[in-house]
Formats: C-alpha cells, structure tokens, sequence
C-alpha cells in the first residue's frame, strides 16, 4: 500500500467562505505501484469530531469542496491514497476556515477636529461583510496628491481611526485603507484628498477708521490672524448687521486687505461688524464684534450774532448740520 499522503494545505487563493480547496503532495513511497487516486474526509466543522468521506476517487492532488459550509466555520481534512493493493493510512489533518478577504473598508473622511498643519485625522466604517471572519486590524496608506508613489503610515491599527502624523503644512494628501481578517488583507477602500491644514485663528483688533468713517460710510480695519493655519491667507469675509441690531449678513465674501469702507449707509444708523479669515481649508471662526455710528464732526455753526448789554453778551447763531449724531454741546470762545 502506498504511504500516506503530505503536505495537505489549504488553497488560499481558490478558499472563501463558501468553498474550500486543499492540496497535497504524493507519499514518499507508492508502495511499488502506482497511486490510482485519493480519498478525502472532513469532520464537518463543529457538527462533530468524526471525520466522514466527502469524496472518493480523486484523480488529482487537490480538492476543492462542493457541499454547504458555513461562513466563519473551522473544517479539519484528511487524505488517503489508492493503489492497486489498497488504501494507505490518513494523512495528517489540515484545518481551514471557510472565510475569504474582508470587504473594504468605506467612507474614509477627514476628522477636522483633529486635521492640522501637520497631521491628518482619519476614520473610517467596516465594509459590508468581514468575509467570513472577523476582522483583525487596519492598516493605512498615503500619498503627495500628484504622486504614484504610496506608503504605509501604519498597520496594525485596532481602531477605525488614525492620525497621520509628519505631514508637510499646505500639502494635499490622498489616503487609503485596508481591513484584515485571518485570511488577508482586503481591497483598498476608496481614496480621500486632504489638505494638511485647518481654519486659520480669527482676525483681531476689529475697529473703525475714523478718517474714512463718515454719515453714509464707515470704514474699518483689522489684524491678520497670527496662525494661517498651515494654508495662506486667501482673503476675508466681511458680516455686518445693516442697522438691525441683530441679525448679521454678508456685506462682502472676498477682501483681499485687511481693512474695508462700507459705503451707501443711512446717516445716524448705527451698524455691527464682524469678520472672518479664509485660506485653503476654510473660514476662520469670527473676530470681535465692533459698533460703529454712521456719521461725521458736525458742520460749521452759521456766523454769530451779538447782542450787548451794560454787563453781559447775547452770543446766537444756527445749528448746523449733525454729521449724522446728535450735537451734545458748543464751545464759545472770544477775544
């Protein structure tokens, strides 16, 4: 009889979670005749220890299975050999799970609260079927945006998050990631393009201008922020209240200085600015909030008129015009 048959293995690249296919290797010796075929046996998974014929007269040195397994199971093989004086004892077992490569990993996003100048905030879901087996770990990869060339950051990862660190402010990077199970590693999950960068700090020092302010305009001027958050500046948003009191609208989306003259506002109105900065990733959280009154130094009084008398002088003359506020006094002065 010849000897058993060796080296049974599982066929990974042919092994899911619905099918399994083993390989082996002839005995040392046929026992002086020719190996007619093979006989292979299972133990059913976890149904029971005994092991059962799955099938006979296998012509080749492999076997790929066709009854119902179940996804996750563990299932022990067995091989014996036939010549023409008999079969050979069963050859050591090789236990396969009935699983195949976990599905990609979806929806990798951008954590913003985490993403900065110099790392990435990642996170990601589990793909819809983990193939059968549960998945171990992740593991992700990245690249420049213009670049072929990827390299992983990190395997191993037990959670679905990541922070890629070491990145260069300014640059936009894509990334991937993979699952893995006891078989493998999945196919990657789509590819995300990130900027290494984050909502600058908000402008400071929101104030008026007095020399530009006057009844029907109002300028104002302010500080850049001191952290571009990794990205430059492109520009500000400018908000004002038009005179509500309240609610706060857009007066201008796009201003490239750092200061801006509101022009066609009503006299004696008294109008709330707030501004915010923007580079490549966003705007800015606000700057302060200013009030200023639309309005100018009053007018020239009209030349005075005196009246005298033994101890005193009658000054008078006509109120000009306000400026746009209230005149709250006058100051007389003679000679």
């Amino acid at each position: 009889m010849p000897d058993a048959p060796t080296t049974l293995a599982n066929d990974a690249a042919t092994t899911t979670d619905t099918v399994i296919k083993i390989t082996w290797t002839e005995g040392a010796s046929n026992g002086g005749t020719a190996v007619i075929d093979y006989d292979i046996y299972y133990d059913q998974g976890s149904v029971t220890a005994t092991y059962v014929e799955l099938a006979s007269a296998v012509t080749t040195a492999f076997y790929q299975t066709t009854v119902s397994l179940t996804a996750g199971e563990t299932y022990s093989f067995k091989v014996t050999a036939r010549n023409s004086v008999g079969d050979s004892t069963m050859s050591n077992p090789v236990s396969v799970l009935a699983a195949k490569l976990p599905d990609a990993p979806v929806s990798l996003a951008n954590v913003a609260g985490i993403t900065t100048g110099s790392q990435v905030g990642l996170s990601w879901s589990d793909g819809a079927y983990n193939g059968g087996s549960a998945v171990i770990d992740y593991r992700v990869s990245y690249a420049e945006a213009s670049s072929s060339t990827w390299t992983i950051f990190a395997s191993g990862i037990a959670e679905r998050s990541e922070i890629v660190t070491g990145l260069t402010a300014g640059v936009t990077y894509k990334f991937k990631v993979q699952s893995r199970n006891i078989v493998d590693f999945s196919t990657y999950s789509s590819e995300v393009s990130i900027l290494a960068a984050q909502q600058p700090d908000a402008p400071t020092s929101l104030a008026n201008k007095p020399a530009v302010t006057s009844a029907t305009q109002i300028g104002i001027e302010w500080v850049a922020p001191s952290q571009n958050g990794g990205s430059a500046l492109t520009n500000y948003q400018l908000w004002y209240d038009n005179a509500s009191g309240s609610t706060f609208q857009i007066l201008q989306s796009t201003v490239s200085g750092t200061d801006y003259t509101a022009t066609g506002l009503t006299q004696g109105n008294t109008y709330k600015f707030k501004v915010e900065a923007r580079n490549a990733y966003g705007l800015s959280f606000f700057s302060n909030t200013v009030t200023i009154l639309a309005a100018q130094v009053p007018a020239q009084p009209s030349a005075p008129t005196t009246a005298w008398s033994p101890d005193n002088v009658v000054v008078t003359w006509s109120a000009p015009d306000n400026g746009g506020s209230a005149i709250t006094g006058y100051t007389v002065t003679f000679k």
